[in-house]
């Protein structure tokens, strides 16, 4: 499955999406999967099966912020191998999603935190 290169930034991630309704691959509960390169994505996509109802989607990195929010996700796991998915070790792999927005932002410039004021012990404070 090849994904739109076009205007890909190396600060965009990836997410596998359903084709019919767009929500996004979970890895469990409340863990929401992100790749950091296309190889991975596929990788995880073809374990996952089912590559007839679900795509990869590319996502700006402005735009993460709130595509977790709607996705009510909890957690993300940054490239999970399927081993870690199957094997349910997921835990071992995931971070607190206002840790990895946090630690994101401080690499890409211009990511703005959502009603964030500031971030205390690792935990976005909204305003």
């Amino acid at each position: 499955m090849a994904v739109e290169a076009e205007g890909f930034r190396h600060t965009d991630l990836l997410l596998i999406v359903a084709r019919e309704d767009g929500r996004v691959l979970s890895v469990d509960e409340e863990t929401l999967a992100v790749f950091s390169g296309e190889g991975e994505a596929n990788l995880s996509l073809y374990f996952a099966g089912n590559e007839d109802t679900w795509t990869i989607k590319r996502v700006p990195s402005e735009e993460l912020p709130s595509v977790f929010d709607g996705e009510n996700a909890r957690k993300i796991a940054r490239d999970p191998s399927p081993e870690i998915i199957t094997q349910h070790l997921v835990e071992l792999v995931s971070l607190n999603r206002n840790l990895f927005l946090e630690g994101f932002a401080k690499h890409v410039r211009g990511l703005k935190l959502p009603m964030a004021s500031r971030v205390v012990g690792g935990l976005v404070i909204a305003t």
